[in-house]
């Protein structure tokens, strides 16, 4: 990864040398479509965190809702969705009622 702006990425675990890490190809062609767009997508939903989006947009830090759940659908977790819902949709009703109130208030005058 030498032509990387940034250098060589390392791997470091506790009690264990550094790893020097090397780019991998996401060409399905180049490694057996083990990593390409669907695999790309994947990671990024899984781990968020690996993305630098607060550099990118600093705004997309404020509100985040996010729930990784299995099948949304799947009768076994539907009071857990429920409760997701219920408790996302309060935040939001939170965050904007004193918005509205003021609004409401400016109206009546």
């Amino acid at each position: 990864m030498s032509d990387s702006a940034c250098g060589t990425p390392l791997l470091i675990r506790d009690g264990d040398e550094p790893v020097s890490l090397s780019r991998i190809s996401l060409s399905a062609q180049a490694e057996g479509e083990k990593y390409n767009e669907a695999f790309v997508q994947k990671l990024a939903f899984e781990h968020p965190e690996a993305l630098p989006i607060a550099e990118i947009d600093p705004a997309s830090q404020k509100n985040v809702i996010r729930h990784v759940s299995g099948e949304v659908w799947d009768d076994s977790r539907r009071e857990e969705m429920k409760a997701f819902f219920a408790d996302t949709l309060n935040r939001f009703v939170n965050v904007f009622r004193p918005r509205l109130e003021t609004i409401a208030s400016e109206m009546k005058q």
